[in-house]
């Protein structure tokens, strides 16, 4: 798919190249603009306000063939290239854009008077900061301001189709936070959890006291540290400073350290145990102080933190932090450590379908197989509207599958619940768990025996699905699970107190410690 996606990219090139110098080309076609449900227009756009950009730049067919056939060497245990990763400078090297994208790009930027750019470390994102109306007159487009309705965050994106100059979009593949408003991904808040059997094995490790009683009381189970530590007998925990990891945070939520040893405190975990070693973007603690809304800013990175420390123990976190709802900012980020985390848990991610086009998602598989070629393992939650997908719903006729998720290139996380609530014993599949079959990708190699087989017992099953609702030959995901649901969800420390928290992004951070373990 990725191959055949690099020469329909080269051809279009080719043909960008032919034409006369002052014509304009619309890289990406059909985008969807304008108001959603979550955003609501504010205003066009004005001198004061500023859009940040990532421009990513465009690749031959014959790099990015290597560059994948070099991802599964390094991936797959039976390859003799197994492990012999590469470094960020042998990446920028043997995988960069075509000849010369970078200087066209720059100079372009440099000409219109913006002043605020730098060029990835692996020569193939550049990112741009710039006043509105210079956006408009680079990309030829109307920008406005725009107001999430939950969170309040304001952000500046297109509402008309976007080009660049014939030479310049020779060099681009795809331009990055210009366009489409971002879904903004919240764990799924219990206030009222199921009510449980008596169950005298279930840990009462967070007994502190908060907002639902005891998170281990006798009629209120939550899954707390010892849960997860009964269930998947993780033992103990690592107390060497080995490995690395890191959580992303997206959509603007923070972390602080009151809330860091609340959780420690009523989870009897080790002052300190729960920690950031390294913060790479911005964070500003005090908002999580502000009564309910600093808990519903924060509750994202502290389930975040607090479960992926609560199992990795000593093992370095790194947390990522940007505030522009961009998974290419993200992989900037990545890209330019010298020495990033080995493990990286992503709670975020939208349905293919919202992502602003194929060529979008194709690049953001280049840059996860190149930190997959750096040895970097890359871990998305699946979300929680089940098959259906956040664009979909019940009783459609068509499954709207996830992304980054379900990229060839990353391991999907899905969820679980306890097969009889409150009873620390067998699971079952999370009805609300993000899962199925991409409808860009082609199944991987990897996944084609069981999903073969798991096709194959279709005909005996009651409620398997219509063939026409998925695509059998797209890549399945998940790839592996954990608890997740809402019988018996998380219990987090946010804003001053406990709370149950559910979802794939509960899941996903404990799935990523036990593999930095």
């Amino acid at each position: 798919m990725l191959a055949s996606a690099a020469l329909a990219a080269l051809l279009a090139t080719a043909s960008v190249d032919a034409l006369p110098a002052g014509q304009r080309v619309e890289l990406e076609p059909g985008l969807r603009y304008g108001a959603t449900q979550s955003w609501e227009a504010l205003r066009p756009s004005s001198s004061e306000d500023t859009i940040e950009v990532v421009i990513q730049l465009r690749h031959d067919a014959a790099t990015l063939a290597a560059l994948e056939q070099t991802f599964w060497a390094v991936s797959e245990p039976s390859s003799p290239s197994y492990g012999e990763h590469l470094t960020q400078a042998e990446i920028a090297t043997r995988f960069g854009p075509v000849d010369g994208a970078a200087d066209t790009v720059t100079s372009w930027l440099r000409e219109a008077g913006v002043q605020t750019f730098k060029v990835s470390a692996t020569g193939d994102m550049v990112e741009a900061a710039m006043s509105a109306p210079v956006a408009e007159r680079l990309f030829a487009t109307e920008i406005h301001a725009f107001r999430h309705t939950a969170t309040g965050h304001t952000l500046n994106r297109a509402v008309k189709s976007y080009s660049l100059p014939a030479a310049v979009a020779a060099a681009v593949a795809v331009v990055g936070d210009l366009v489409a408003l971002p879904a903004i991904n919240t764990g799924i808040r219990v206030d009222e959890p199921a009510v449980s059997e008596p169950n005298a094995e279930w840990p009462t490790d967070c007994e502190n006291g908060g907002l639902f009683k005891r998170c281990g009381s006798e009629i209120q189970k939550f899954v707390t540290p010892e849960v997860l530590n009964q269930r998947y007998n993780l033992g103990e925990l690592p107390v060497v400073a080995d490995g690395s990891m890191a959580v992303a945070e997206f959509q603007g939520v923070m972390w602080d350290e009151k809330d860091f040893e609340l959780f420690e405190k009523t989870c009897g975990l080790h002052p300190g145990a729960v920690n950031v070693t390294t913060q790479i973007g911005r964070d500003a603690p005090i908002t999580c102080r502000i009564p309910l809304i600093g808990s519903e800013l924060c509750t994202e990175a502290l389930l975040d933190i607090e479960y992926i420390k609560a199992v990795g123990g000593a093992i370095p976190l790194t947390d990522i932090f940007n505030s522009q709802f961009s998974l290419l900012k993200w992989m900037v980020q990545v890209s330019d450590l010298a020495d990033p985390p080995l493990i990286h848990s992503v709670s975020y991610g939208n349905d293919e379908k919202q992502q602003t086009s194929a060529a979008f998602m194709d690049s953001a598989n280049v840059q996860f197989q190149k930190a997959g070629a750096r040895g970097l393992s890359v871990l998305f939650a699946t979300g929680d509207q089940g098959v259906w997908g956040r664009s979909g719903s019940l009783g459609a006729k068509r499954f709207h599958p996830d992304f980054p998720a379900g990229s060839p290139y990353v391991t999907g996380v899905g969820g679980t619940d306890f097969a009889k609530t409150g009873t620390i014993g067998d699971e079952t599949a999370w009805n609300d768990g993000g899962g199925g079959f991409s409808d860009t990708f082609a199944s991987p190699s990897y996944q084609t025996q069981a999903v073969a087989g798991y096709l194959s017992r279709g005909s005996s099953v009651e409620d398997f699905p219509p063939a026409s609702f998925f695509n059998a030959t797209g890549r399945g995901y998940p790839d592996v699970s954990a608890l997740a649901g809402v019988k018996n969800p998380y219990c987090v420390a946010a804003g001053g107190s406990l709370s149950g928290v559910g979802g794939t992004s509960a899941a996903c951070p404990v799935v990523s410690a036990i593999f930095a373990k």
